[in-house]
């Protein structure tokens, strides 16, 4: 009888023990997956994850402060990595979620430095680097953004966004040769990007930029019909002699839903067939539509001049040369700021450049990019208050 008893209890204990040893290796399990979805994104499986887990236990801590990320709580998430960055096992997961959650409140300079930090001890971290040159770039510091997004490349050569956001900035600096080999080179990886019209928006145009006019053309082919994209067709087309297509579609697309690019496309059209008075009418819609563009003001000038209106050529002229300087004050202090990290000035000052060409969203990415590196930076703070009474839709 007692040797029955003493057997019944060894095995109750190692059904017991096996119960836990199972229940253990299945929350490990939930664990390891839900740090892979981290990068991806996929809440329902680091939700599972948590009710898994220990509550409040570093692993727990951290799994939910990636909820909060996702559910853009920067702030949430901060709090609940304050457990997980002081544990071993946790703390190098938890410094990367701090450099997104950092980045994500927009303090770019201390994102910078954290993710710097975690760099050192995982090199290879994908996610770590890509919120790194976001924060570079926000910061104007693009030779780092470029050097840590080509990084990513070689490690993952398959990585469309990593070529997309490249393409982005050399298209933003009008270096078009370098967009262009970007640029293609996300679109040959995902031709499913959110954003794919943009991107075929940015290489035609880049295309365009450096007189490929057959590049463009055949970069468009097969490509969905838009306003923007069929204005491209048609500047191809007219570059390439063939003016009767390129009138019909800029004709369509005025009709359907005109672009500045068709407007100023046409405008140069009439003005090459000699009807200066319609196209007056065409470039002051551009002008309307995008007051600091440079091509529609000076066709606006000639065209001006050619119907006989000769003090409004002046002031268009006058206009015209004054964005001129404020372009050059830009790319000079675009400059500054790539060279001079630190540079509070140069940030803010380029907010006030973009501000008083009526794009409020480049100044307010650079009265940002000064505000955290000089929190106390008063007049930047103020200029954003100002901004942010202006709705922010649009180009705005």
């Amino acid at each position: 009888m007692l040797r029955s008893g003493l057997v019944a209890g060894c095995v109750l204990a190692l059904l017991v023990g096996g119960v836990v040893a199972w229940r253990h290796q299945a929350s490990e399990r939930m664990y390891q997956a839900g740090l892979k979805s981290i990068s991806a994104g996929e809440v329902e499986v680091l939700e599972r994850a948590v009710s898994s887990l220990p509550v409040n236990s570093p692993r727990s801590r951290l799994l939910m402060a990636a909820i909060d990320l996702r559910n853009n709580k920067p702030a949430s998430a901060m709090r609940k990595l304050e457990v997980a960055a002081h544990h071993p096992e946790t703390a190098l997961w938890a410094q990367f979620l701090a450099g997104e959650a950092l980045y994500r409140m927009q303090e770019y300079d201390a994102a910078i430095r954290t993710l710097r930090v975690a760099l050192e001890q995982d090199p290879e971290n994908i996610d770590g680097r890509r919120w790194l040159a976001a924060a570079a770039f926000d910061l104007g510091a693009n030779a780092d953004a470029v050097e840590q997004l080509t990084r990513i490349t070689q490690l993952n050569p398959q990585d469309s966004r990593a070529y997309r956001a490249l393409g982005l900035i050399y298209f933003e600096a009008e270096e078009y040769v370098k967009a262009i080999d970007a640029l293609q080179a996300s679109l040959s990886r995902n031709r499913e990007q959110p954003d794919v019209e943009q991107i075929l928006v940015e290489l035609a145009t880049s295309y365009l930029k450096v007189h490929r006019y057959h590049d463009a053309l055949d970069s468009l082919q097969g490509c969905p019909q838009s306003s923007e994209l069929d204005s491209l067709r048609a500047e191809s087309l007219y570059a390439l002699g063939r003016g009767h297509e390129a009138r019909q579609l800029i004709e369509h697309v005025l009709e359907t839903g005109p672009t500045p690019r068709a407007l100023i496309l046409s405008g140069m059209m009439l003005q090459d067939d000699g009807d200066a008075t319609k196209a007056v009418e065409r470039l002051k819609r551009a002008v309307s539509l995008l007051p600091e563009d440079l091509e529609a003001r000076a066709r606006l000038t000639q065209a001006y001049a050619q119907s006989g209106e000769a003090e409004a050529a002046r002031r268009e002229l006058a206009e015209t040369e004054r964005i001129k300087r404020i372009r050059q004050e830009i790319h000079e202090y675009t400059l500054q700021a790539a060279n001079q990290p630190e540079s509070v000035d140069a940030r803010y000052e380029l907010g006030l450049r973009y501000q008083s060409l009526g794009l409020n969203l480049p100044a307010r990415k650079w009265f940002r990019a000064a505000l955290a590196l000089d929190p106390t930076h008063a007049a930047a703070r103020n200029a954003l208050l100002n901004l942010s009474v202006i709705p922010a839709s649009g180009r705005n």
